[in-house]
């Protein structure tokens, strides 16, 4: 699953053929991760998730997977991944039951937090970069505190294990997160929407 936000800007400059090249580097760098996690859900190698991520966006990219109107983007892009991962997985079974394998199964929807975690944290990472680019410091905070953030927010660690590695309490630690993700919010109102 991916997060609930999507770049319409960035969806609508795909469409821009002087736009699409930047565009498309861009949509590449926020599913990138996404389309990956879930390919691992699906108990794919290494390998094959990396296939299955990159024919999905070769085919998007070729048009041959188009939205349908109505269709929430996220909830398309998380069809359209799931249906290369199970052309995968049958492609595989195939293969096996040709030869005498087993044959592997094929798992249900997926409700996996580490898919949206993976592709937020491409994102935010992505806009802390930019911010680097623009001159926006992060000296508004200490390291002990961006390290702290990274624990909950990038690793999603619980609250109790991230207090317990830097000597603070848990409400130190969602305090931290808090702070962090507000002062994003308002330094870098554009770069993350």
């Amino acid at each position: 699953m991916f997060s609930d936000s999507t770049d319409t800007g960035l969806l609508m400059r795909l469409h821009e053929p002087e736009l699409r090249d930047a565009a498309w580097k861009d949509f590449v760098a926020i599913y990138t991760p996404g389309i990956w996690a879930l390919a691992k859900y699906f108990r794919l190698q290494e390998a094959d998730a990396e296939d299955v991520t990159q024919a999905v966006l070769s085919k998007i990219y070729l048009g041959k997977y188009q939205r349908r109107p109505g269709h929430q983007f996220r909830s398309w892009l998380r069809e359209v991944t799931r249906n290369e991962c199970r052309l995968r997985l049958r492609q595989e079974r195939d293969r096996q039951h040709a030869v005498g394998g087993t044959l592997p199964e094929i798992p249900d929807e997926p409700e996996t937090p580490a898919f949206v975690a993976a592709e937020e944290a491409s994102h935010l990472t992505r806009v802390l970069e930019r911010a680097g680019e623009l001159g926006i410091r992060r000296e508004a905070f200490t390291e002990t505190s961006w390290r702290v953030f990274r624990a909950r927010f990038f690793k999603k660690r619980p609250a109790k294990d991230v207090a317990a590695e830097f000597g603070m309490t848990t409400g130190a630690v969602y305090s931290v997160q808090h702070r962090v993700l507000t002062w994003l919010r308002v330094e870098l109102p554009n770069l993350l929407n």
